[in-house]
């Protein structure tokens, strides 16, 4: 285990002091793929030395554009090859020359092809690298994001950082995963993409996330080891350090097939894999919403137990939401008789409503009548977690107000709530109540709740959670 005041060996990776992307052309051409990253690493506020690098020269964003690595003046720290894939043999060589640590090849057209110039292409680049002392991500990888070195490889990911690292074999799944966990509150420490994996690979990142202070929970989507040997020995000890969530692409033959066209991966059996991620002690979930769900939850309730209250206003919901408790192990105790009579003191008649659990409180548009509610229930010893549902797709005339009492409620109680509350602004695509349910969760997420867009979603996660601590605890 690597000590608190050593960075753990693919530190670098992440902390790079300069960068050359290679392919980048001039303003002169309409679309490139250099020019972007190049635009992306200054939107983000990357502070080290940038070197475009195009054969043709030039100028791009007030930046000398070098006709090669070797014409840098300085050291390079980590290239970003935008070139086409019969090219990459060629610039591994000048990386070995020019002294870089780390290349990553966002460029496609290798072992993921599924021919045997693919494979060759790729296995050629390896040797030139590992040769030469250079690591490489990809081929065929989006890339690295980390807010605190300014890294990124897509547009309008925030600078904010936090406790989520998130390592993908897909790209479309890690931008996913990073804008998602991000608009509910759940900030990234580091993401890459690392596509065909044809180096450093899913136990490679696994083993530095182990160690990483910055991180404190992991999220990863798999298509098919590189590193099966090294796989579950490294699993085991970074969930034993933190919670290990794991998405498993390719677990039927289509799926498998799939993997193998997309990152050339060999996806393996669903089965043997969901038993390697329980014997490692991490976390399986079955999409790509249950992944940042899971891991949302993680971060934000705190403490044990299986037991919930679910409050809102609409019956069938919160029958549904029995129902599914029961199905998956959790218990939603009925509310003893002094709790409902606490209740009754604000609720005097059940008609039309129920007080039982599910508490159903239909109509409350009464910001200290619904504070009121929340704190009673908050106060109940035998309710480990608490749902709040809105549905404010109900009545969109009234949704408003209804959202603003509820929210207002919340924050006020947000101290003695957010550790052990789900929110859920439930709604339908709906021009009447979409912005409602936006503002509504932006407000909730800025006082540290967890918010859900589904009654479904927010149980499902929350069972994960539940098991995965119970199991922790034996």
């Amino acid at each position: 285990m690597t000590s608190a005041n050593t960075a753990p060996t693919l530190d670098f990776v992440f902390h790079p002091a300069s960068i050359a992307i290679v392919g980048v052309a001039d303003e002169s051409a309409s679309t490139n793929s250099g020019r972007n990253f190049l635009n992306v690493l200054l939107e983000a506020g990357y502070s080290g030395r940038i070197y475009p690098v195009n054969r043709n020269g030039g100028q791009v964003q007030g930046l000398k554009i070098f006709r090669s690595l070797e014409e840098i003046p300085g050291p390079v720290d980590f290239v970003i090859s935008a070139i086409p894939a019969p090219t990459a043999p060629r610039l591994m060589a000048e990386c070995v020359a020019k002294g870089v640590r780390l290349v990553h090849f966002f460029t496609a057209g290798f072992s993921e092809l599924g021919d045997e110039s693919g494979r060759r292409l790729e296995a050629e680049v390896l040797e030139i690298a590992r040769r030469g002392g250079v690591r490489m991500t990809g081929p065929n990888g989006m890339g690295i994001y980390c807010p605190e070195s300014g890294l990124s490889f897509m547009s309008g990911f925030p600078k904010e950082k936090g406790p989520l690292a998130v390592m993908s074999q897909s790209g479309a799944f890690s931008a996913y995963a990073v804008r998602e966990a991000t608009t509910r509150g759940l900030f990234i420490s580091k993401a890459i993409s690392y596509g065909n994996a044809a180096d450093l690979n899913e136990a490679d990142f696994l083993d530095y996330f182990a160690d990483d202070q910055a991180t404190r929970i992991v999220a990863a989507y798999i298509e098919g080891p590189r590193a099966p040997g090294r796989l579950l020995a490294t699993l085991k000890r970074t969930a034993n350090a933190k919670p290990v969530v794991i998405l498993k692409g390719g677990i039927s033959p289509t799926g498998a097939r799939s993997a193998a066209s997309h990152t050339g991966s060999l996806a393996g059996s669903g089965t043997v894999w969901s038993a390697m991620i329980r014997q490692a002690g991490a976390i399986q979930v079955d999409n790509p919403e249950e992944l940042v769900d899971v891991a949302l939850l993680l971060k934000c309730l705190v403490g044990g137990g299986h037991s919930m209250a679910f409050v809102g206003f609409g019956g069938g919901v919160g029958v549904h939401g029995a129902d599914l408790c029961s199905a998956l192990g959790l218990t939603l105790p009925e509310a003893p008789a002094e709790i409902r009579a606490k209740l009754r003191t604000i609720w005097p008649s059940e008609a039309g409503s129920s007080l039982r659990n599910p508490v159903d409180i239909f109509g409350g548009s009464n910001k200290k009548v619904i504070a009121d509610t929340l704190s009673i229930i908050a106060d109940w010893p035998e309710a480990d977690f608490l749902v709040v549902h809105l549905p404010l797709y109900i009545n969109p005339a009234s949704s408003s107000l209804l959202a603003t009492v509820y929210v207002q409620a919340l924050v006020d109680l947000a101290d003695r709530l957010r550790e052990k509350t789900i929110v859920v602004p439930g709604s339908v695509f709906s021009e009447a109540t979409n912005k409602i349910v936006l503002d509504v969760q932006t407000s909730l997420v800025r006082a540290g709740f967890a918010v859900f867009p589904s009654v479904t979603r927010a149980i499902n996660a929350l069972a994960r959670v539940i098991a995965y601590r119970q199991r922790r605890r034996r």
